[in-house]
């Protein structure tokens, strides 16, 4: 190490760096505009390492592939003189829209393996990136294990959630992050923190929301499969009723169960054939379905599958995204500007509006125009879907450089 009071191992202006489950590259990107050397980098997905290897020069970089089978003494006589490890750990285990299985998905497993190639490195600085759902309470006793291992390996740790919209990013799309200082430094993980918080800007509510297509959910941004078809005043009330009320347990022994078509009936005070005549036009039009022979619920329940293969339509002035995700083949936009729902629907039903395409999905995380993608449309939005926002990464990044040049000497 350098001899200075945070006992680096190279000057602020030549900071060398290792990257963990790299993806497409977003952190080395962000890294390499502040001038950091990428010395080594570990992925194992072929369709990630295409497009990593058409967007960065590899000639003096080192795959250190699966993380679950690298040779730890060999890593520790090769890199003695990492700066900073950055990684976005694997976040399934702990997504809110995957299984919540933690450490019994053999993808949660990794975070051990992480923790041993920090501990063999021993790096000046890591940055761990995942989900905010393992800080969640069903994850409260692993994540407590993950930072205690993490300060057994010789690190001081602390850690928060920034959001990307708050970073000049036009994306909601909170993430994780885990900072950790070496305890032979005299770094603080809490100060970074406070510094990239101070970064922060707070965006202003965004009255230019997407719409999602959703039988499940209210709200002023929703719309619902029976203002898309034509249907009745009858037909719509039933809806509307079943929407507001199918949650409660009052109607049915399980939250969001199937409710008695009589007692629907019951509620809404109306004739048995007036009932039944919407009832089969509903059938029709495929917005409900009928469970038991004497139940009723909506056809369409899955959120991210949306209404007709449409889950949230985008449009042109559009000035806050939703969390772009690696499987949102149902988003859509329309190129022009809307102000109202009914503006909406009228292009909707007049089949103005695309698919998000890879350029939208590029835009949205931040890569420049120059990033190569893949040549797998599906492919690429699932690899943009999955990488971090550069904007916040990069801010992150910048900080803790001004960091360390401040305390370096």
């Amino acid at each position: 190490m350098i001899e200075s009071k945070i006992k680096m191992y190279n000057k602020p202006d030549n900071l060398k760096i290792i990257d963990l489950f790299s993806g497409i590259g977003g952190f080395r990107l962000a890294s390499e505009k502040l001038n950091f050397q990428c010395q080594a980098y570990s992925e194992i997905n072929k369709f990630a390492l295409e497009t990593y290897y058409r967007n960065f020069d590899n000639s003096s970089c080192v795959n250190l592939g699966d993380i679950n089978k690298i040779n730890i003494e060999n890593l520790k006589q090769s890199y003695k003189n990492v700066d900073i490890l950055t990684g976005g750990v694997p976040c399934q285990p702990w997504s809110v829209g995957g299984k919540n299985l933690g450490f019994n998905d053999y993808r949660g497993l990794v975070w051990f393996n992480t923790i041993r190639v920090i501990e063999a490195i021993q790096p000046t600085i890591f940055v761990l990136e995942n989900v905010p759902g393992l800080t969640y309470k069903r994850h409260k006793e692993s994540f407590k294990l993950i930072l205690n291992l993490l300060k057994n390996a010789g690190y001081t740790i602390n850690y928060s959630i920034f959001n990307s919209k708050n970073f000049n990013s036009c994306q909601d799309r909170p993430r994780l992050f885990i900072i950790g200082c070496s305890k032979e430094s005299t770094l603080s993980p809490t100060e970074i923190i406070r510094r990239i918080s101070n970064k922060s800007s707070t965006r202003v509510n965004s009255s230019y929301k997407p719409y999602t297509f959703c039988d499940l959910r209210g709200g002023e941004f929703t719309i619902h499969s029976w203002e898309l078809y034509k249907t009745s005043k009858v037909e719509k009330e039933i809806c509307n009723w079943l929407l507001t009320n199918r949650r409660k347990t009052k109607y049915s022994n399980k939250d969001g169960s199937p409710i008695r078509a009589s007692e629907i009936r019951k509620q809404l005070n109306l004739n048995k054939n007036t009932f039944y005549k919407a009832i089969k036009n509903l059938l029709k039009l495929e917005i409900i379905i009928i469970i038991s022979n004497t139940h009723i619920e909506f056809k369409n329940r899955k959120l991210f599958l949306g209404i007709n293969g449409i889950h949230r339509v985008y449009y042109k002035n559009t000035d806050q995204y939703p969390t772009l995700v690696s499987l949102g083949n149902n988003d859509c936009i329309i190129d022009e500007n809307i102000k109202s729902k009914q503006d909406l629907l009228k292009h909707i039903k007049n089949n103005n509006y695309r698919k998000l395409n890879v350029i939208d999905y590029k835009k949205i995380q931040g890569f420049p125009e120059s990033f190569i993608s893949c040549d797998n449309p599906k492919e690429a939005k699932k690899q943009y879907g999955n990488s971090i926002t550069i904007p916040l990464v990069e801010e992150i990044l910048t900080e803790i450089k001004f960091y360390l040049e401040q305390n370096y000497y």
